[in-house]
């Protein structure tokens, strides 16, 4: 039977609203996924966070009868030193909506979705700026146009150049051969090391030649940087760069499998002569980074609110009962092996 025509009625049905919040706009980070994998989140406190390391070996070696020892009475540890940095998402909440979105007809509660969005958004900041130095060198930043609009870096001001001071020291100015990141964690590198662009010390290996992404230019750079039992394991790259790779990988091991860790969490990701080799929307293009994961680190505040903690909702004085709060992180991120690590850049085939 025909449903009857009923004038003047609107409200018998309702509009379906499936409730689940869609992501189309916030990017998951290969790197703080690792560093989760890998209980790579480190506690800290005071003013600054400190990595012991040692950069030279003590005198040692054979010695004949009536020989001499070398006397030297010189420190072979010094520390990395880096500043926490803070970062936040705002969660805003006007009274109107709220009042709106609320009580056993809210399909999502809008408070809740405003809090998740927000986690997303800080991951997001964060995974991204964990690619570059959080000094802001302009010659760094022109290598990977992370001032562009496209993709995940519209939250970039475009007239900069390697980001901002205000973000983490991250693998861009770890993963260094003294060239253009002459300085990292408070050390110059050549204080503690060979010249610059010689591996070892504090000096990574960089590969700036560009053009087609070689496996043979990619073994190179993981053999340069080996140093036992510390290696590469992990690869992380742009989805350009990870389609031109799949095909020039062996046959049998191009494919994505279900056995590579981060394949597991929903990643691209191939697994090639024990490295595992991770697509990243956040990786800047052209670009790929080469690390042990063991190392990464995240060094994330005591205090509840600089571990991705709420502030609260604040009332704005001006408006009828809109609110305002923010997620806050305090911390920094350090990879104080610099020289088992690579960083690859200028690909494009």
């Amino acid at each position: 039977m025909a449903v009857p025509n009923l004038p003047g009625v609107s409200s018998m049905a309702v509009n379906f609203i499936q409730p689940k919040l869609r992501n189309i706009v916030y990017g998951k980070s290969m790197l703080l996924t690792t560093i989760a994998r890998k209980r790579g989140f480190r506690d800290f406190s005071g003013l600054q966070i400190q990595e012991p390391a040692v950069f030279k070996r003590l005198p040692a070696g054979a010695i004949a009868r009536g020989g001499t020892v070398t006397a030297d009475y010189s420190d072979p540890e010094m520390a990395f030193t880096i500043n926490p940095k803070l970062y936040y998402a705002n969660v805003p909440l006007l009274a109107f909506d709220g009042m709106r979105n609320d009580g056993n007809e809210s399909s999502l509660s809008l408070a809740e979705s405003r809090l998740a969005e927000a986690d997303a958004a800080i991951g997001e900041v964060l995974g991204a700026s964990l690619y570059f130095t959080g000094q802001q060198i302009a010659a760094y930043g022109a290598d990977y146009s992370a001032y562009s609009t496209t993709g995940f870096w519209n939250f970039l001001d475009p007239t900069t150049q390697d980001t901002t001071t205000n973000f983490v020291d991250g693998l861009g100015g770890w993963l260094d051969d003294g060239n253009q990141v002459p300085s990292i964690g408070g050390q110059t590198r050549t204080n503690i090391g060979p010249s610059a662009g010689t591996v070892g010390g504090a000096n990574a290996y960089v590969n700036s030649t560009g053009g087609a992404a070689l496996l043979s230019s990619i073994n190179t750079a993981i053999g340069k940087t080996f140093f036992q039992p510390q290696s590469v394991d992990t690869i992380a790259m742009g989805f350009d760069v990870f389609m031109y790779l799949i095909n020039k990988i062996q046959p049998l091991t191009r494919f994505g499998s279900e056995d590579a860790p981060m394949a597991k969490l929903g990643f691209k990701a191939v697994m090639h002569a024990g490295v595992e080799y991770v697509a990243d929307n956040l990786c800047p293009n052209g670009a790929m980074f080469g690390f042990d994961s063991d190392i990464l680190r995240l060094w994330v505040s005591r205090r509840a609110l600089g571990r991705f903690g709420f502030t609260g909702f604040k009332t704005d004085q001006i408006t009828v009962g809109d609110v305002l709060g923010q997620v806050v992180f305090f911390g920094n991120s350090s990879y104080p092996v610099p020289r088992v690590g690579f960083r690859y850049y200028g690909l494009s085939s």
